[in-house]
């Protein structure tokens, strides 16, 4: 068997015009591999709140739903809107479908059975947003249209402004458009803020 471990070679590289460059840290060593993995990843973003993840309330849910989509309906003048729903037949937490794109000043939660495909849900209220038009105190309030859906339903309506704001419509029976609204935040809320439930 042939020895290769000493070939020789006809050319012999030059290192003299070569320096050295020093490093705060040992390219080889998995310590500083691990360090910079830990700080990438307490500069990232926080996650932010998406549909399915779990609430301990209805309103909760509706404050994560419009904190999620506000931005986007204000930056791209849609209207955007999904339902709140309780999981497991409404013995669970809650949570929201994701938002469907609506128009300029239109928009449709969807069904109040589409729920049912998230975990066996119950329908717990809407929630929808506002662009802005020409008359911005019609973009802070809900329309006619809006308390007439939530008192036909019985449930909440939730509602993100182009100013930012976050109401409750709460329906009262038997009393059409005469129903409680009520301030629930902002949509610049903090991602770490959101009630989100591990």
């Amino acid at each position: 068997m042939l020895d290769y471990s000493l070939v020789p070679v006809d050319y012999q590289p030059d290192f003299s015009d070569v320096s050295l460059v020093p490093v705060d840290y040992d390219p080889f060593s998995t310590d500083d591999m691990i360090q910079q993995a830990r700080t990438q990843l307490e500069s990232q973003p926080q996650r932010l709140a998406a549909a399915g993840d779990s609430y301990p309330t209805a309103d909760a849910a509706a404050i994560a739903a419009l904190q999620d989509i506000n931005s986007t309906s204000q930056r791209y003048g849609q209207e955007y809107a999904g339902r709140v729903y309780q999981k497991w037949l409404g013995l669970g937490d809650y949570s929201y479908t994701p938002p469907i794109e609506g128009e300029a000043f239109k928009s449709d939660p969807g069904s109040r059975l589409k729920p049912l495909v998230h975990s066996l849900g119950v329908n717990a209220g809407t929630y929808h947003t506002h662009t802005r038009g020409l008359d911005p105190e019609r973009d802070e309030n809900y329309s006619p249209g809006d308390k007439d859906r939530s008192d036909g339903e019985g449930a909440p309506a939730y509602l993100g402004t182009p100013r930012g704001m976050i109401y409750k419509y709460s329906p009262v029976p038997n009393h059409p458009a005469q129903g409680d609204v009520s301030v629930l935040g902002n949509t610049n809320g903090s991602p770490k803020n959101s009630p989100a439930q591990p």
